[in-house]
């Protein structure tokens, strides 16, 4: 009986022993580590006429654009952003014509039909202008009249601006032409799909909050616009292009004023998008105006804005910030988070 138990006890144990070795031989394989996602690259953000917006990446290699110079095969990857005309080359011929006639209509015997042609005349911008330059010259006095009318409103008016081709910004360059590519297929999260270029507006990096119209208001800690203080102009268009690690100035001229306290002390500064930490360190704000504006109107004044340019090929922007602080550094400190509104500088940085 005893021979039997130590026998069972025995084979309890070799068994015992067995499972262990088992395990110790799976623990004993080494784990595959799993490899992380790779994030994919080139995608970009469709702005569509009709307002919608569509996050993609292209999926043809290249695509034809006609240039004074021939036509050129740009790379999709090099693609930063795309700005598509509103008129196609093709329409040209026709949008010339119908300036033409349009500059003979300021004479008609009908005010109606000369009232018409001018608000027409206004809307078509900068397309308008060499006929309309013309029309100066012109000897019935009523198209003279009025073209000088037309030519007012459109200067005025700086935001009329038509663009006679596409503009592609590369990582190297800028090309202006005609895209000859009429359809773009997108890859986007759920599916592919094509785009007739048409129906595009434009082609921009998947963050980009757009510009505010000057004269604007700076914009808040929260990424909200105040009205205190106000970028009136700049004298360099919104849109800057320079080569990356450059130094590069512009002139603005702005508005400051403290809203009730005469005391008040108000800080004016830009801050790039481009900075490594929120609160922006120096060389990532540039202050414009540090003291006490008074009362309405407060202080209306000119002032060059100093920057480094970022070292990588890109699209970048600054805000037009502000804050009531003792100091500059306690007013920046005061932008603690990322801002998401649309800024007032647009900077473009391409390749030395």
């Amino acid at each position: 009986m005893n021979s039997l138990k130590l026998f069972r006890l025995a084979l309890m144990v070799c068994f015992l022993l067995c499972i262990s070795n088992i395990n110790f031989a799976q623990d004993a394989k080494p784990k595959e580590e799993s490899k992380p996602k790779e994030q994919e690259t080139g995608i970009l953000d469709f702005v569509l006429k009709d307002g919608t917006n569509v996050k993609g990446k292209i999926v043809q290699k290249e695509i034809s654009v006609k240039t004074k110079y021939g036509v050129l095969q740009v790379p999709t990857n090099e693609i930063i952003s795309v700005e598509v005309a509103e008129f196609r080359e093709k329409d040209w011929q026709e949008i010339e014509k119908r300036i033409t006639d349009l500059i003979k209509q300021l004479g008609d015997d009908s005010w109606t039909i000369r009232e018409l042609a001018t608000k027409q005349l206004v809307g078509l911008g900068n397309l308008s202008l060499p006929y309309v330059n013309g029309a100066l010259k012109n000897p019935d006095p009523e198209i003279k009249m009025r073209a000088q009318m037309i030519l007012d409103q459109i200067n005025k008016a700086k935001d009329i601006k038509v663009a006679k081709g596409d503009e592609i910004v590369a990582k190297e360059f800028t090309i202006k032409g005609w895209i000859q590519t009429e359809v773009l297929k997108v890859k986007t999260e759920a599916k592919e799909i094509e785009i007739p270029l048409t129906k595009i507006s434009r082609i921009a990096p998947p963050w980009d909050p757009g510009l505010q119209k000057l004269p604007a208001g700076s914009i808040s800690p929260e990424s909200r616009l105040g009205d205190e203080t106000k970028l009136l102009k700049s004298a360099e268009p919104q849109i800057i292009r320079t080569k990356v690690g450059v130094k590069f100035s512009f002139k603005i001229t702005y508005q400051v004023f403290a809203p009730t306290n005469p005391g008040e002390l108000d800080q004016t500064f830009f801050i790039a998008s481009w900075t490594p930490q929120w609160p922006p360190p120096e060389g990532y704000y540039f202050p414009v105006y540090d003291g006490g504006p008074g009362l309405p109107p407060g202080v209306n004044s000119d002032a060059t804005v100093s920057f480094q340019s970022p070292q990588k090929p890109g699209t970048y922007y600054l805000w037009w910030c502000s804050s009531a602080h003792y100091s500059m550094g306690q007013g920046v400190g005061t932008y603690t988070k990322p801002l998401d509104g649309p800024a007032h500088i647009k900077i473009i940085v391409e390749k030395e």
